[in-house]
């Protein structure tokens, strides 16, 4: 018997820089990650200074039967994984 897929869509964020970060190393990327009924799985704990650190934790984040689509910015979206069903 074969288990159905769960989607996943991954909103990654490029957040502005602020004023007060100083010193401190700007990292602006973070994720929010969104179940097919529209409730919030998960948020980035912490930023990320590339897009690419981002996209690989989403990537770990997620197991093999799961769908996961990456929406950018502009509202464009990328399958970043197409799960398998068990």
């Amino acid at each position: 018997m074969t288990s159905p897929l769960h989607t996943v869509t991954v909103t990654l964020v490029h957040t502005p820089r602020r004023k007060w970060a100083g010193t401190k190393r700007w990292q602006p990327w973070r994720w929010t990650a969104n179940a097919a009924n529209g409730r919030v799985l998960a948020t980035s704990g912490e930023s990320y200074a590339n897009r690419a650190d981002a996209v690989d934790s989403i990537w770990a984040l997620f197991g093999p039967a799961a769908f996961v689509r990456l929406r950018n910015t502009d509202g464009s979206y990328y399958t970043l994984r197409s799960g398998v069903a068990e």
